[in-house]
């Protein structure tokens, strides 16, 4: 008899037999490619679904488009002659009367740039639906989180082009990386999943990219694993993100149960539930707005009377002095009280 090479599906029958937290080692080792180096997770989707369709050549072109973390192609037409808006944020008072193709090389494909990488900076979202539940961790492996790269490259010499510093604020790049933090957490498969790992994967330094991840995991359900300590840890270090992350995740994952240690978590950071007599708790307005969103979870359908009241009551609350956080605050109670209802 001679020996016949293993067909395509045999591989795939011996990778579905293998553990859940294996599969996607054993595909990547099928495909010929090294599962660290798909950080985005996109590749390991493409993979799977080219054994089914392997003809169908929409998720290559899927997966290009929401990859992050490569440098972002610019490119200007030679026959560009179109003049900036006057007196617009991108134009100097000695560039006024000048044709968008006059300026200096380097400043247009800045201003390019800055164009292409809000782009980027709103592909953690759709990077979060494609890859939702698509892998199990290991114990041992931190889930890898691609980085948002604001680099450009010019062809064909494919030179570094950066954007002007002082475009690259805090509100540019904080909250789309918190997104990206959240696509990373929503690609883990709904199960059980030790607090251990969770710990594991905690940074040196808590930053917006590991908040959003919590919350994805959150989404997920996994935060339940978490025990109350590691709550109040998360929230005694007062790092803005990380709160909200923490109270929306926590809530999420206990939605609709009315869980008595996650309410009196969220309680805490709401004011108009402390008693009178309660020390002054210092709580910016951004977490306050999370923990009253919170709440409309984790009393989702149970149309609580207590908790009702409450949130109709801070929905005609007279707004403060600062008004814009006070409209958020407001809209958040009010989507919890459409959604506490039966």
């Amino acid at each position: 008899m001679t020996w016949r090479k293993p067909s395509w599906w045999t591989h795939l029958l011996l990778a579905l037999q293998a553990p859940v937290t294996n599969i996607s080692r054993a595909l990547a080792t099928f495909l010929g490619q090294d599962a660290s180096e798909d950080q985005d997770g996109t590749k390991l989707v493409e993979s799977v679904a080219a054994l089914r369709f392997a003809r169908d050549r929409r998720l290559n072109e899927v997966h290009r488009l929401l990859q992050s973390n490569q440098r972002i192609r610019v490119t200007l037409p030679r026959d560009q002659q179109t003049e900036l808006e006057p007196g617009g944020p991108e134009m100097t008072a000695q560039h006024q009367n000048r044709s968008f193709s006059s300026f200096p090389s380097d400043w247009r494909q800045s201003t390019r740039l800055f164009l292409q990488v809000q782009r980027v900076l709103a592909l953690p979202l759709a990077r979060g639906m494609y890859t939702l539940a698509s892998i199990a961790p290991s114990l041992t492996e931190v889930l890898p989180i691609p980085v948002l790269c604001l680099v450009g490259r010019v062809p064909p010499r494919n030179h570094s082009v950066y954007l002007d510093p002082e475009k690259v604020t805090a509100n540019l790049i904080d909250w789309p990386s918190f997104h990206n933090g959240a696509a990373a957490g929503l690609r883990v498969a709904s199960g059980k999943l030790h607090r251990t790992w969770i710990v594991y994967n905690r940074p040196e330094k808590l930053n917006f990219v590991h908040a959003g991840f919590l919350f994805g995991l959150g989404l997920n359900g996994h935060l339940s694993s978490l025990a109350p300590r590691d709550f109040y840890w998360y929230l005694h270090q007062k790092h803005e993100a990380t709160s909200v992350g923490v109270l929306l995740g926590a809530a999420t994952a206990q939605r609709g149960s009315m869980d008595i240690g996650i309410s009196k978590m969220l309680c805490l950071h709401i004011q108009a539930l402390l008693p009178p007599n309660f020390t002054e708790v210092d709580v910016s307005s951004q977490v306050q707005t999370a923990a009253v969103l919170g709440l409309g979870f984790l009393y989702q359908g149970t149309a609580h009377r207590l908790m009702t009241e409450m949130l109709l009551s801070e929905m005609g609350r007279k707004p403060t002095d600062r008004a814009m956080d006070r409209e958020g605050y407001s809209l958040a109670a009010g989507n919890c009280f459409a959604s506490s209802k039966n």
